[in-house]
């Protein structure tokens, strides 16, 4: 059973989430991802998670999460992409055609 100060805590961090950007909710995710796996939670269940709580409708998989706990993983060590990189590729993207002339689904 969950103590009334975690719950009040809960609701606060819930609360002040609504406020953050995407980078600071995206990497909430990733680390609850991480803590729930590093805590014995099923990747099913976890996934089924991320699926009820979807604000676009995504469906996610086990794979998903296995991917999200490999980032929550390393990122713990380091950067996985930096600006450099980051900057570089989408101005590669966007000088380059695709090979089949399609530019894949944006995030």
């Amino acid at each position: 059973m969950t103590s009334l100060p975690r719950k009040v805590q809960d609701k606060a961090v819930d609360a002040l989430e609504k406020c953050s950007s995407s980078r600071t909710r995206a990497g909430n995710v990733v680390e609850r991802v991480g803590k729930m796996d590093a805590a014995g939670v099923s990747h099913t269940a976890i996934a089924a998670q991320l699926t009820e709580n979807s604000p676009t409708r995504k469906t996610y998989t086990v794979e998903a999460v296995a991917v999200l706990c490999n980032v929550y993983i390393d990122s713990r060590s380091g950067t996985l992409v930096t600006a450099k990189q980051t900057t570089a590729l989408i101005e590669d993207a966007r000088n380059n055609e695709w090979d089949d002339g399609m530019v894949p689904e944006a995030c």
